[in-house]
Formats: C-alpha cells, structure tokens, sequence
C-alpha cells in the first residue's frame, strides 16, 4: 500500500510488502482418471502455490508420493486394479500446507484386471514367479505328459493363451492359485492336468481329467474365454464346461468371484496380486 501526500506516492522497499493467499485458494480441486493400475490425478493451479503434494489413504492414514510436485497433475502407479483409492492433494503457500476435508478428497476406482488381451508377462517373469514361490516343480509327473521343466509349463501356457486372446498372466496366476503352485492336495489330482479346478464344485469330487499339461491348459483358457468374451473359439473346444457360461458376463479377473469360485470372495485378487508380483518382477 501506498499513500499519496502533496502530489507524490510514498516510496517503498521490500519491508513494506506483505503476502497472503485466500484460504479458499490454498485448497486444489482434484480430478482423477483411472487407468491399469495408476491413476492420472490433475488440479487448478493455487496462487502463490511453491509445490504440491500428493497422497493416498491407507487405513487411517495417509501414503504420500510427493512432497515436491511442481506442476498441476501427477500419475500414482503401482496400484492394484479393481480397488477403491482416495486421493489427496495440497499446495504448499508460504512455507505452510493447505488445509482439507472430506470434500477435497477424490475418489476413484481403478479398473479390473482383463481377462482378453495381449500378454504383458514374459516366460521368463512367469518361471521366475514359480521360482520364487520356493515351491518344486513335479517333473515325474509332467514329464511323460508333455512338460519336463517349469520353463516348458510356462511356454505352453504362453502358446495355449496367446492362441484364444487371454492374457497369459491371468492364466498362469489362476493356475497356481488353483493347485498351490503345482502341488495339489485338494479333491483334484496333479495327474489329472485340471489345472483350473475345472468341475471340481466339492472337496469330493475330483473334477475333469486331461490327457496331458497342454489340453489341461487349453481346457483353462477356453473356460476363462467363455466368460471374458462372446467371441468363438479358435481351437476345437476341450473344456466340458463350456456350454455351462454365460459367455462375456466376467471381462475381468475380479468378476470371477463368486462365478468360478463360489462364494469367492478375494478370488479375483489372489489372482491379480500373483500378476502385479510377476509384472514387477
């Protein structure tokens, strides 16, 4: 402020100045678009904003990604599909951080894990996840049905999803989830190649039987088609229970429960969290 006195504006130096930001301006409007597995969050830029920082609820707290975004939009990754996320983000004016509440909270969904797709796990990721499950592999009794090693297991499930449209890492994941990492115990036998629990609705009843790893494969694959998509098979159909599904009524992985696995709760996300470890890999 100045003052005007015979004719001449006073001077003024540096002390004179005094800063301030509307407290309604120091609060971002947040946006948020959901992608696989991240989330694009965008603001308004706040006067006199220096930075901004970026959180997520965890509980009843708060993850921070960033204390020093200096731009109006930030990418979260890492994140899971299928889950509910709330966002925060606040400007720093100042030297202090904007206040908030429920209302500047923006919460978003991101989308389910598909099912159809091209793969985004290699063999290598897949053989490595097995490896890492310290579990070992039951070569005497793949070998004479057509897969010697995990590496041959994990090439076929490559060829047999690639050959239907369905992402190989849904497949493999589901696999292992199903059989405890190849090494059974439940109703269903490993000899039998149902590496899907395929017909196996009880504890005492065993299920279907395959000839070898590759139809027991394909048998999966066509039965996760049969629920991801309306389009027609391209091998001849091995599964016994295809005609069974409403076909496309599970696009994604979470969409499983309570359809595969009944009741399935968790079902889809003990799959994807085998998906996000293998991408990560």
């Amino acid at each position: 402020m100045q003052a005007k006195v015979g004719g001449r504006w006073s001077s003024f130096g540096p002390a004179n100045l005094v800063k301030a930001t509307p407290e309604g301006a120091m609060r971002p409007s947040v946006s948020a678009e959901p992608a696989d597995r991240s989330v694009a969050l965008t603001w308004d830029p706040v006067p006199g904003a220096e930075r901004y920082a970026v959180a997520v609820r965890e509980g009843s707290g708060w993850r921070t990604f960033t204390y020093d975004c200096r731009g109006t939009s930030y990418t979260a990754t890492g994140l899971s599909n299928g889950t509910e996320y709330e966002f925060l983000v606040q400007a720093l004016c100042m030297g202090r951080w904007s206040s908030f509440g429920e209302g500047d909270v923006a919460k978003v969904k991101t989308p389910g894990t598909k099912i159809m797709g091209s793969s985004d796990a290699s063999i290598e990721q897949m053989t490595a996840l097995f490896y890492a499950s310290g579990h070992e592999y039951p070569a005497d009794i793949y070998s004479p049905r057509g897969a010697s090693t995990i590496e041959d297991f994990c090439q076929i499930v490559y060829e047999e999803s690639a050959a239907e449209g369905v992402k190989a890492e849904v497949l493999f994941s589901q696999a292992m989830v199903e059989t405890g990492w190849l090494q059974f115990g439940g109703s269903v036998r490993a000899e039998q190649c149902n590496f899907g629990g395929l017909g196996a609705v009880s504890n005492s009843v065993a299920g279907a039987s395959f000839p070898n790893v590759r139809i027991g494969l394909r048998a999966q694959v066509q039965h996760l088609k049969a629920y991801a998509s309306n389009d027609p098979l391209n091998n001849s159909c091995v599964d016994p229970r295809f005609q069974f599904v409403k076909r496309g009524i599970a696009p994604t992985v979470e969409d499983l429960n309570g359809r595969w696995a009944v009741p399935g709760t968790g079902y889809g996300q003990s799959i994807t969290s085998l998906v996000e470890r293998m991408l990560n890999l």
